[in-house]
């Protein structure tokens, strides 16, 4: 009898002690997987970290390749531009200080330095002198309204008129078409009506220093283009 009560005693400590290490066993668990829990929020928040880095980095990456192609497209552009300006002046250090003033004219108004170098290439290929050409640009600039798709239609009209050396009705045309009553100036300068005005131009009688002076007066103060590239300017 004492056996059996000392083997039922031994099994009920047993199943006691049994118990107690279940219950540490469930604690050390619900420890465990708190903590493996745990350790998932915080690898998921790195990860989120680590892909805005990478995508932050990966973005200033892809800026910074785009600012050294638009300088180094910029250089590359300013070469062919002084090359071009040096063969047609025939001297570098004249081309150099054109093109410098050309740049400070492009600063105060809406076109751009491409706009504005394309424009007096234009103008020199025509027979327009280098040391003019910021004064004609302007003038030019100014009745193509500060738009760069005018101001090469208005600069080829005025460099062919130019190399004719008298107005036909293909070029004042091209000018009319680009928003400049050129017509209406010069019968105005005339004191003629447009249709006896067309009829002087088709018999020669019309000279480019005329149409010049009737582009002048639409830009010089008081005339209806007077400073319109530094007015497109303010608009911006």
């Amino acid at each position: 009898m004492d056996v059996f009560r000392m083997v039922g005693s031994i099994a009920l400590q047993g199943g006691k002690e049994a118990s107690r290490e279940l219950e540490q066993f469930d604690t050390k668990g619900k420890k465990t997987s708190g903590t493996v829990e745990t350790l998932g929020k915080i690898t998921e928040k790195t990860g989120r970290i680590m892909k805005r880095a990478f995508i932050g980095a990966l973005a200033g990456a892809t800026a910074l390749t785009a600012g050294i192609v638009k300088l180094v497209k910029e250089a590359s552009d300013m070469e062919s531009v002084s090359i071009a300006y040096e063969v047609l002046i025939g001297n570098a250090e004249k081309a150099n200080k054109v093109i410098a003033d050309l740049k400070q004219l492009s600063a105060k108004t809406p076109l751009g330095f491409a706009d504005i170098t394309k424009a007096g290439q234009t103008l020199m290929a025509f027979g327009s002198a280098s040391e003019d050409l910021e004064k004609q640009i302007t003038m030019l600039g100014d009745l193509a309204m500060g738009q760069s798709g005018k101001l090469e239609s208005v600069t080829r009209a005025y460099g062919k008129l130019q190399a004719k050396g008298r107005a036909s009705m293909e070029e004042l045309n091209m000018i009319t078409e680009a928003g400049v009553p050129i017509l209406g100036a010069l019968s105005d300068q005339y004191g003629v009506t447009v249709e006896e005005l067309m009829k002087l131009v088709a018999t020669g009688k019309v000279g480019f220093t005329d149409v010049h002076e009737a582009l002048s007066g639409l830009t010089e103060e008081g005339g209806q283009f007077y400073g319109m590239m530094e007015k497109q300017s303010q608009s911006f």
